[in-house]
């Protein structure tokens, strides 16, 4: 039997703004869709990174996470930098997304310097356009009284004061 092969080829701009040359070989009996360049899934319901690498040796901390979910409404992860809390708080949400039909939503706030106001990245990752001279927090709060997604909010300790997370 004789398997038809062809190549695929697009430009894609990359995150430089250059333009580079992308293949994909499609032949018979070879998956042909593959996770967007980057890792990176937007769709409509959600943002999550797709997972480039297997999960291994954490799957009991996973499932006690599971477990605590169910009669939570938010579960704080702490510990030293580097020991994969992201990482597990990424699993976990991918894991419980299903139960979420407005999705899951990775709000990254690293890249804000102590003290600024965090509510522009909450509505800039949510798709929530924001009202000029109204307050940021109530207009992406107020979007959100309704829905039923799961936030990851990741790198919040320097802005919880200013993004009013704390709990009394």
């Amino acid at each position: 039997m004789r398997h038809s092969a062809f190549l695929i080829w697009g430009n894609i701009i990359s995150r430089a703004l250059r333009s580079c040359a992308s293949f994909q070989v499609v032949a018979d009996g070879l998956p042909n869709s593959f996770a967007p360049i980057g890792g990176k899934r937007e769709h409509i319901n959600g943002n999550l990174p797709t997972s480039l690498s297997s999960f291994l040796g954490r799957e009991a901390e996973l499932q006690d996470l599971r477990d605590m979910a169910v009669n939570a409404r938010m579960l704080t992860l702490l510990g030293p930098g580097g020991i994969g809390k992201t990482r597990l708080a990424v699993e976990l949400a991918g894991a419980l997304e299903p139960d979420f039909p407005d999705g899951a939503w990775m709000v990254q706030l690293s890249s804000l310097e102590r003290e600024s106001d965090p509510w522009p990245v909450f509505a800039s990752t949510l798709g929530i356009p924001l009202v000029s001279g109204a307050d940021r927090r109530v207009q992406v709060l107020d979007r959100l009284r309704d829905s039923n997604a799961l936030l990851l909010i990741d790198n919040c300790e320097h802005v919880l004061d200013e993004a009013h997370l704390r709990q009394p």
